[in-house]
């Protein structure tokens, strides 16, 4: 007779929607499992922390932003949090990024004629954002690390930024 596998000893998540990521962690939390848990970027948004209160304690996130990646996150971090009250988070970043890359494109390119613009992007290197150093590919992807944190006591805790080989 075949040996019998234990129970999972950690998970790991995708859940796009930050409602579903406090719903899924409270209830994770009633049935009683005290797993490691690894998450996509919606565990680490602060609607999730607030949502989820206590029952994303100890969760990690990999995740696009964080402000300790460098010194234009930490800078984006402190404009926003002065502007607007609040940290940001992803969501955010993600807006903020497409800008800086798509103006850095067209100053490139030298105007905004749409095949220029894109082979202007696609040479981008080393180009400093607030999840990142962006380098784009021949698709045009712009590839950059990402961030590991830890929701501890309703805050985002920075655990270290992976970058990977362009």
């Amino acid at each position: 007779m075949p040996a019998r596998r234990s129970a999972a000893r950690r998970a790991g998540t995708y859940i796009a929607f930050e409602n579903d990521v406090a719903l899924f962690a409270r209830q994770l939390k009633q049935l009683g499992l005290a797993i490691p848990w690894v998450g996509s970027a919606s565990v680490a948004s602060t609607t999730a922390r607030n949502l989820a209160g206590p029952a994303l304690d100890g969760v990690y996130s990999v995740t696009d932003y964080n402000a300790a990646v460098g010194p234009r996150a930490k800078k984006y971090f402190d404009d926003f949090s002065k502007a607007y009250g609040k940290a940001p988070d992803t969501s955010s970043s993600w807006a903020y990024d497409s800008v800086l890359l798509t103006a850095e494109a067209i100053s490139k390119a030298g105007g905004t004629e749409p095949g220029k613009i894109q082979a202007a992007l696609r040479s981008l290197r080393n180009f400093e954002g607030t999840e990142g150093t962006y380098n784009f590919d021949d698709n045009g992807d712009g590839l950059r690390g990402y961030s590991v944190v830890r929701n501890d006591n309703g805050e985002e805790v920075f655990v270290k930024h992976i970058e990977f080989e362009k």
